[in-house]
């Protein structure tokens, strides 16, 4: 998360404990709040010294190679870049998911025309197969009706045998 700007961080310098205005407006804010309290009798403790923070700017860190982890606990690094993922997570996410949608909708298209290959491939084959027993069964019909006419002439042409009478 980017913290608003702070404007006693000098331009050239690293960092370190500034005034922070909105802390100190608080802390005047909490004391007005327990004076009045205080003279209504009401005891509270006081707000420590909040008006100090340690601000560094994340670019001159860069150049002087200073260490994040060298810097003291609660310190606020200002001026740093979000990341990729921090600027555009939704919208990765969107297009993450529409791409691994695309791609699930490409490989089931994919195995369907591969299925139709191959059933189209069996087709083939099977009318291939019908074909070639459609002549063989068209040229069993010619051989048997040729033998059959060949053999009827015969039959009528071939003399009887007589019976002596």
């Amino acid at each position: 998360m980017l913290s608003p700007p702070n404007h006693f961080l000098s331009p050239g310098g690293i960092g370190g404990y500034v005034l922070v205005p909105s802390l100190i407006g608080a802390d005047a804010c909490e004391a007005g709040a327990a004076d009045s309290r205080r003279r209504a009798g009401v005891e509270h403790a006081g707000c420590g010294d909040g008006r100090r923070k340690a601000d560094f700017q994340l670019e001159q860190m860069q150049r002087w190679n200073v260490n994040p982890s060298d810097l003291p606990a609660g310190s606020e690094i200002r001026f740093r870049e979000p990341t990729f993922w921090e600027r555009y997570r939704w919208q990765s996410i969107a297009i993450g998911t529409v791409i691994l949608a695309q791609a699930l909708l490409i490989a089931v298209l994919l195995h369907e025309r591969r299925k139709r290959h191959d059933a189209e491939v069996e087709s083939r084959h099977r009318m291939s197969e019908l074909a070639h027993v459609s002549r063989q069964a068209t040229t069993g019909e010619l051989s048997s009706s040729l033998v059959h006419e060949l053999k009827q002439p015969l039959d009528q042409f071939s003399p009887t045998p007589r019976t002596p009478s």
